[in-house]
């Protein structure tokens, strides 16, 4: 694939962007969910309730981490 000259300047007057994406288009996106839903496909991650950020990045930071990490919202359960 051959490189594309053309200036940034020329698309944020317009309010334009560009993106791309390796793993394919909204609507194969859009395909692959309804797909893992209907055949109930899980993601492999590791929860950390958002109190617990700092472990959470020291896990990441560690290349302890397996897959993806999500932080959960635990803001309700939080002192004030």
């Amino acid at each position: 694939c051959a490189p594309i000259g053309f200036s940034p300047d020329l698309l944020m007057p317009a309010g334009a962007q560009v993106s791309s994406s390796a793993i394919g288009s909204p609507g194969a996106m859009l395909d692959m969910l309804a797909f893992a839903a209907r055949h109930r496909i899980l993601p492999d991650i590791e929860a950390f309730p958002m109190s617990r950020i700092a472990d959470a990045f020291e896990r990441l930071a560690s290349g302890a981490a397996r897959y993806r990490i999500v932080l959960q919202s635990d803001f309700a359960s939080m002192p004030a």
